[in-house]
C-alpha cells in the first residue's frame, strides 16, 4: 500500500510530477487512488522546480513520444479534480501550454473541465494571442490544429479583441509575428476566423502601428484584402505620420 499525506512529501510530489509527464497512466493511477493530492505545486528546491502542477506537467508531455500516455494522464487528473486554473512560475496555466502545443483534444478536455478561457500569460497574452502566434510559425504543431484550437476557444467565448501589454490584438499578434513575403495564404483559416467572430480591422498598438499598416509592410496582399473589406480605414496615419501606401515608398 501506498501511503500519502494529504499535503504530500517531496518524494511522492516529485514521483507525480514525473509520472504525468512521462504519461505513466498506470502509476497515476496508483497515486490518485491513493489519494495524492492533485493540485500541489513543484517547489523551487525540486526536480520539477517551475511550479508546475501534475497537470501541466502532463499537458506539457503531449509533445513528446509518450503523448498518447499523457493524454490519458491528464483524463484521468481531470477527473481526479484537478485545478484547471493554477499558473506554474512562468504564468502559464495547463489551457495556455495546451494552445501552445496546438491540441485540439487537450484544449477541449480543459475547456470543458471548466478552464477559464479569458486567461492571460505573464506578457498579458491571451489563449488567442498565443494560437494566433504558433499559428504562424506553425510550431509544434500543423496550421490546421491551430485552427482548430482558434475555433474551439472562440466557440467557448474568447474575447476576440482583448489586448496584451503592447496593445495588440490576437490578430494584431498574428501579423506581427509574420515574416515579410510569408505567404500569407498559410494562416488565411485563421483569419478568416478571427475577422468572422468580429475581430477590429482597425487597432493601432501601443507604437502606433495598423495592421493594414504593418501587412503592406509585410506584402501581405491576401491579409491586406480582407481587412480592406472588412472596412479598414485605408489612410489612418502612425503616430511617425505614415500610412499604408507610404510605407512601400522608400525615398
Amino acid at each position: 500500500e501506498i501511503r500519502l499525506s494529504l499535503v504530500g512529501s517531496e518524494m511522492c510530489i516529485r514521483d507525480s510530477m514525473y509520472a504525468a509527464s512521462a504519461g505513466h497512466a498506470e502509476v497515476v493511477t496508483q497515486l490518485l487512488a491513493a489519494r495524492a493530492s492533485v493540485d500541489v505545486q513543484a517547489e523551487d528546491h525540486m526536480q520539477f522546480k517551475d511550479g508546475s502542477t501534475a497537470l501541466i506537467k502532463a499537458v506539457q508531455g503531449l509533445q513528446y513520444r509518450h503523448r498518447v500516455g499523457c493524454a490519458e494522464v491528464v483524463t484521468l487528473l481531470l477527473a481526479g479534480k484537478a485545478s484547471v486554473d493554477v499558473k506554474n512560475g512562468e504564468g502559464d496555466t495547463a489551457l495556455l501550454k495546451a494552445v501552445a502545443l496546438g491540441h485540439v483534444d487537450a484544449v477541449t478536455q480543459l475547456l470543458d473541465g471548466g478552464a477559464r478561457v479569458d486567461v492571460k500569460d505573464r506578457r498579458g497574452c491571451s489563449v488567442l494571442h498565443v494560437a494566433a502566434a504558433h499559428a504562424v510559425m506553425q510550431y509544434p504543431a500543423s496550421i490546421v490544429c491551430y485552427t482548430g484550437v482558434v475555433t474551439g476557444l472562440l466557440g467557448a467565448g474568447a474575447s476576440v479583441d482583448v489586448t496584451d501589454r503592447h496593445g495588440r490584438t490576437a490578430l494584431m499578434a498574428l501579423i506581427t509575428k509574420s515574416y515579410d513575403g510569408q505567404d500569407d495564404d498559410y494562416f488565411a483559416d485563421v483569419v478568416m476566423r478571427l475577422l468572422a467572430a468580429g475581430a477590429s480591422v482597425d487597432v493601432m498598438d501601443k507604437r502606433g502601428i495598423t495592421m493594414l499598416y504593418q501587412s503592406a509592410c509585410k506584402g501581405h496582399t491576401t491579409l491586406m484584402t480582407r481587412l480592406l473589406s472588412g472596412g479598414a480605414s485605408v489612410d489612418t496615419r502612425t503616430k511617425g505620420g505614415g500610412t499604408a501606401l507610404l510605407s512601400l515608398i522608400h525615398i
